[in-house]
């Protein structure tokens, strides 16, 4: 932990713990100054020393749990001090102490006053420089104390850290799984707005902790959170690695006994697929498009409405990160229709806004979820151009819009120019179609990039085998 803490960028993401291994070393002088004969060791070589395995059993008196704060801190420094008087070794009471002052460090870290709260999802797209520092620091810190819960001879005090930690910095089920969902989906972020990663190993750590958490919540608890924690692991489902999939999977399973939640039906229909899931990445895109083409029956109509209503309603908050969003359409991929086009009209609305504004401001998991969403306009939500206006406005809008966010990414235009096949104008009603005529001419006429042309060409191939 020491190690981590040393040399990690932790130090420098909270006031507490600016120049901490320097503090910390001199600290332990001035205190020992009139005790030990010798000088404390450097910085160093104290964190190279407190990184060394050991073999010895920890004692019930180093443990955080078993002796108060100031009886263990009295133990450890008599101890020190006597081991440094005689010459000796002194790794495990280092190693305690550190884990003594992260123990009290846990207990007064406190969030920034701007940090949001009850918000339905922490959404570092969104956080100024203060709260993302402050959700890397508690990225940082799970991560090491989740690394020496796992395994070496700290594994009972940090099990006891991470209890604290949930207690006194994630205070309640709504901070708790807000966090532990950020922690599920950061890896799909292709920004870094945190400047950290969650690799694969720490994900699957937390999906176990979380496996544990929702096991022992009330069910009432569990519905204030059923929803955004449901979409959190839904889009796990679909990760290329094994093991992220069978812990999403398990989650999954404690949250499955809540029946009240719209989306109890998906997770259900999920679960009886599980073999399936874990042992193909594909599978859930094509077990999802299933279970919504089962609920087409007239008895379970509406409850498909309330189900794709209730997962659409979560892309539609602005707080919803876009890569969420951008994630979980993919699972929805197979997915069609009007009624899933008319939830994702504001989501559209929103991004092409922000690209018509400042387009450089855009990240790119907001231009792949713009792209996405694009890909709705098609056969089976062709009726909806015409039942409502902005859906055909926002379709024009799109057309009109040849921004480019990143190299190698195709400008919105080109992907809704893309969508204007055989299949879709012949599904199109008479007077949306002769809109999009005058659209096509136009771009036709005006446009100078050679991609929108030949786009353009391509469009009017489709359209014309429909006409003629």
């Amino acid at each position: 932990m020491a190690v981590y803490l040393g040399r990690s960028g932790v130090c420098r993401l909270h006031p507490l713990l600016k120049g901490w291994p320097e503090d910390y070393i001199s600290g332990l002088s001035t205190a020992f100054q009139n005790a030990v004969d010798k000088p404390l060791m450097p910085v160093d070589e104290l964190l190279h020393l407190a990184d060394k395995d050991m073999v010895l059993d920890i004692e019930d008196k180093w443990l955080l749990d078993k002796s108060s704060g100031e009886q263990l801190h009295r133990i450890v420094l008599t101890d020190y001090i006597a081991k440094l008087n005689a010459g000796e070794s002194a790794g495990m009471e280092e190693a305690v102490l550190l884990l003594f002052t992260l123990k009290n460090f846990l207990k007064r870290l406190k969030c920034p006053k701007s940090f949001p709260n009850g918000e339905t999802w922490w959404n570092p797209e969104t956080m100024d420089d203060l709260n993302k520092n402050y959700l890397q620091l508690l990225i940082g810190l799970f991560d090491v104390m989740v690394m020496g819960a796992s395994e070496g001879q700290h594994v009972d005090n940090f099990r006891a850290l991470l209890s604290i930690f949930f207690l006194h910095c994630l205070t309640g089920s709504i901070k708790l799984f807000s966090f532990l969902c950020l922690l599920w989906t950061y890896g799909y972020n292709l920004s870094s707005p945190l400047g950290c990663t969650v690799n694969a190993v720490l994900q699957t750590q937390a999906f176990y902790i979380g496996q544990a958490l929702l096991s022992s919540k009330p069910k009432k608890e569990l519905q204030s959170i059923f929803s955004p924690v449901a979409v959190s692991l839904l889009v796990n489902l679909a990760n290329p690695i094994r093991e992220v999939r069978r812990g999403a999977i398990a989650c999954l399973g404690a949250l499955n006994t809540v029946k009240e939640s719209p989306l109890s039906t998906i997770v259900q229909a999920v679960m009886e697929r599980t073999e399936e899931i874990v042992a193909d990445p594909n599978y859930v895109a094509q077990a999802l498009a299933s279970v919504f083409e089962e609920m087409q029956t007239s008895t379970k109509a509406s409850q498909k409405l309330k189900a794709l209503t209730e997962l659409l309603s979560l892309l539609q908050n602005p707080s919803c990160p876009s890569y969420v969003s951008k994630v979980l359409l993919k699972v929805l991929h197979y997915v069609n229709g009007e009624e899933l086009l008319l939830q994702l009209l504001p989501v559209l609305n929103r991004l092409l806004e922000k690209v018509t504004q400042s387009a450089r401001a855009v990240l790119p998991d907001e231009a792949w979820l713009l792209h996405i969403v694009l890909g709705k306009y098609n056969e089976h939500s062709a009726g909806l151009l015409l039942k409502n206006p902005q859906c055909l406005h926002l379709f024009i809008q799109a057309l009109k819009t040849p921004q480019i966010i990143s190299e190698g990414m195709p400008s919105f235009q080109i992907t809704a120019l893309g969508q204007i096949t055989k299949a879709f104008f012949s599904a199109l009603d008479g007077t949306v179609q002769q809109k999009l005529l005058g659209i096509l001419f136009d771009l036709q006429v005006e446009s100078k990039n050679a991609a929108c042309v030949q786009a353009v060409g391509s469009a009017f191939k489709s359209v014309s085998q429909k006409m003629w």
